[in-house]
């Protein structure tokens, strides 16, 4: 395997969908384990940083480099249906790839980011959320590890499990730690007591090592299934509708729950010609001030139907009509509805990469805490008095009835910009308070990791530093 010297034919290694640009010295294109394990040996001779990486489509930064050697997984793309039924899949397999080849069979791979590029070694490493609330990890029967000293663990599900003092670990050796009750306010790095290895890897991003590969549980494919998005006039209502759906007879068969705000709609509006996803759908009902998309999933079509029914009276209820709603039951007409979900962030990475064309430097920037349920239309009412006070536009979406909102900051100065970064501090700072978590969804990644270091106990950082020096003591890995 050739190590490429990083020139301008290599630049875009230098980034993801974060915007932040990084530097690196060389890359490389391992296409087996024994290709990867050459990559580690490398950068230990040449004292280089790894940096791993899958499609780069992460919003935080995860895979930018800083400096040394960027391991570029996209050529580990296996994929093999086993009975299980569980999949084996490199870690460069991505969506678009996984989503082919289960096409015709009765499973399904539940999580889904919506991003059918992202790459499966891309997903476990920030442990990545799909819009049906699954993590990656909880769905990997067993890893390949490589490891800092270039070593490939096979590590089963149940096989390494931490107990109060950590964690033995596949080469004999012990991760010696204090562990803890829950991850707290990140979603990696931390060690629970009864987590098993598995779960404690993902969500590492690159810094104690790497995926090279997965067996993948599956699940069967529901035998039926609604999309809906209702259209509502305000804020208030649309989280009534999402409090009383999530608390409905039937609320077991919904799988998802997306809310959008007016100014996420307003930008979906916007963007309609330039986005192919959204030139499939009507435009959006006059009036719609915010707007609540529900999934129903399950193997009874009558009881689905009697669930769906139960969330329309639930929406007339709250003054809406048949008119503002849209519905659908074919898989491919549900997936353009969960494209939404998708093209919002998208849209508002073009508008921050317009903004930095008069403004070099601007990045993206946005939070997506997650705060107790109960207190979601409290976290909805300070996110929108900050967006307000700061002057800076906003959209904001995401899981209404978890409290796991995103804020996606439109910042179009430098000035601008540092009066969303201290709401993001005030409001990470309440989530924290509420035993809540920073990171959730993407991972944290260079745009997250140190503003959510300020808020994690001494006791975690030490036991952060322990897992380092255990598993990369001469810090080969970022």
């Amino acid at each position: 395997m050739k190590i490429e010297v990083m020139t301008e034919k290599y630049e875009r290694w230098l980034g993801d969908e974060s915007r932040i640009r990084g530097r690196a010295d060389a890359v490389c294109f391992p296409e087996s384990f024994e290709e990867a394990r050459e990559a580690v040996s490398h950068a230990r001779r040449a004292g280089l940083h790894i940096t791993p990486q899958g499609a780069r489509t992460g919003l935080t930064g995860g895979a930018v480099p800083e400096g040394g050697l960027v391991v570029d997984c996209q050529g580990l793309k296996d994929l093999e249906l086993r009975e299980g039924p569980v999949l084996y899949a490199g870690a460069g397999a991505t969506l678009t790839q996984l989503h082919a080849l289960l096409l015709k069979e009765p499973w399904v791979f539940p999580p889904n980011p919506t991003e059918e590029s992202a790459t499966l070694g891309g997903m476990f490493g920030c442990n990545a959320m799909g819009i049906d609330g699954q993590r990656t990890a909880s769905w990997v029967r067993k890893l390949w590890w490589l490891t800092a000293a270039g070593e490939v663990w096979e590590i089963g599900r149940g096989s390494y499990v931490f107990d109060d003092s950590g964690c033995a670990l596949p080469d004999g050796g012990r991760l010696s730690c204090e562990t803890f009750e829950s991850s707290g306010v990140l979603n990696g790095l931390v060690a629970v007591k009864q987590m098993d290895l598995i779960d404690f890897l993902a969500g590492t991003e690159g810094q104690l090592g790497m995926a090279l590969a997965f067996e993948l549980e599956l699940a069967k494919k529901p035998d039926c299934a609604w999309g809906v998005l209702y259209f509502l006039p305000t804020d208030p209502a649309a989280m009534a509708l999402c409090r009383t759906v999530a608390q409905a007879e039937n609320s077991g068969s919904v799988t998802v729950m997306e809310y959008y705000d007016r100014a996420a709609l307003s930008l979906l509006s916007e963007g309609r010609h330039s986005a192919a996803a959204l030139q499939e759908l009507p435009e959006f009902p006059q009036g719609a001030g915010a707007a609540v998309y529900v999934e129903l999933a399950g193997d009874d079509p009558d009881a689905l139907e009697g669930a769906l029914f139960e969330q329309l009276d639930i929406f007339e209820g709250l003054g809406g009509s048949e008119e503002q709603t849209w519905a659908a039951s074919e898989r491919y007409e549900i997936d353009r509805f969960r494209k939404l979900r998708h093209v919002v962030p998208e849209l508002a990475n073009g508008k921050t990469d317009s903004f930095s064309q008069a403004v070099p430097g601007l990045t993206r920037l946005s939070s997506d805490l997650k705060g107790p349920a109960e207190k979601a239309e409290d976290y909805l009412e300070m996110y929108r008095g900050g967006i307000a006070q700061s002057g800076a536009h906003a959209v904001i979406y995401g899981a209404a009835a978890q409290n796991r909102f995103h804020v996606n900051f439109l910042p179009e100065t430098p000035e601008e910009r540092a009066k969303c970064e201290v709401l993001m501090e005030e409001w990470a700072a309440r989530a924290a308070a509420d035993r809540g978590q920073i990171i959730t969804e993407n991972g944290a990644g260079l745009l997250k990791r140190e503003p959510a270091l300020r808020f994690v106990p001494e006791a975690v950082k030490r036991q952060i530093k322990a897992a380092k020096e255990a598993f990369d003591p001469e810090g080969v890995f970022k």
